[in-house]
């Protein structure tokens, strides 16, 4: 049995698989997703987001120096402010926690990772921390019409939506394959992706691309257990895109992310 496109506000359709059952064995188990952007996003629904929820950002120097990286320049008075703070990163070949200072190399480092990137200062997001402010203001509203819904993430509950701008702001990272020229197709390589997750996944990787233009940001937040408040794990300039395929997913989520993966490349 499968009820299909329950609305959970504006946006955000619900799938909902339940087990087919033949004389009382489960034959087959679909996962439940989300379409977000036209994208499906497979975890098991938890709840509405509520807007009290998301009035309280955790946001510390590791969420600003990781988005600073989706930034092509930054004022220097910004990279100073930041320039000497510590935050921990877990190390997955060590699998310990590190404490990683900034440093000016470093943040020149950051700024220098090939990807998605917002243009030069656009109105509002002209620093990570102004960035961190305009999501939590946008993710607000969405939460009060209702557009936000919690997704079982483990040892999180996490939450995605796109915020869609009047003006071009930056450049999308994930290309599709079908419109490479013959020279950027000739330049595709594959690299492993999904390590943290223990899933080694090929991926492809597309050079002398600069991406492709977006109005769109793309937005995860997620809420740790036993943590005070939720954060931001991801945001950058663009559209939402799948997660990598795992031996875990349910065999329609692994297919439909492999298929995704297989036509799309990151900027290489």
């Amino acid at each position: 049995m499968v009820e299909v496109n329950n609305k959970i506000g504006q946006g955000a359709i619900v799938a909902t698989n339940k087990p087919q059952i033949e004389a009382g064995n489960i034959v087959e188990e679909k996962p439940t997703y989300l379409t977000i952007d036209g994208t499906h996003i497979y975890n098991k629904v938890v709840a509405p987001v509520l807007p009290e929820e998301l009035k309280t950002l955790t946001a510390g120097s590791a969420v600003e120096f990781h988005l600073a990286r989706h930034f092509r320049a930054l004022p220097e008075s910004y990279k100073e402010s930041l320039i000497g703070k510590e935050y921990k990163q877990y190390d997955p070949k060590d699998k310990i926690e590190k404490v990683i200072t900034i440093t000016a190399d470093s943040f020149e480092s950051a700024l220098k990772v090939k990807g998605s990137k917002f243009d030069v200062n656009v109105p509002g997001l002209e620093t990570p921390k102004k960035f961190i402010d305009f999501i939590q203001r946008e993710a607000v509203k969405k939460a009060q019409m209702g557009e936000l819904i919690w997704v079982d993430g483990g040892f999180c509950k996490k939450t995605y939506f796109t915020i869609e701008l009047p003006q071009i702001i930056g450049r999308d990272q994930v290309v599709a394959l079908e419109g490479l020229t013959s020279k950027q197709s000739a330049s595709i390589e594959k690299q492993t992706r999904g390590k943290l997750l223990g899933d080694d996944f090929l991926v492809n990787y597309v050079k002398d691309h600069e991406g492709e233009p977006t109005n769109k940001i793309a937005v995860c937040i997620g809420h740790i257990k036993g943590e005070q408040a939720p954060e931001i794990f991801s945001a950058f300039p663009g559209k939402l895109a799948p997660e990598f395929p795992r031996d875990a997913q349910l065999e329609e989520q692994r297919n439909y992310n492999k298929k995704f993966w297989e036509e799309h490349a990151f900027i290489g």
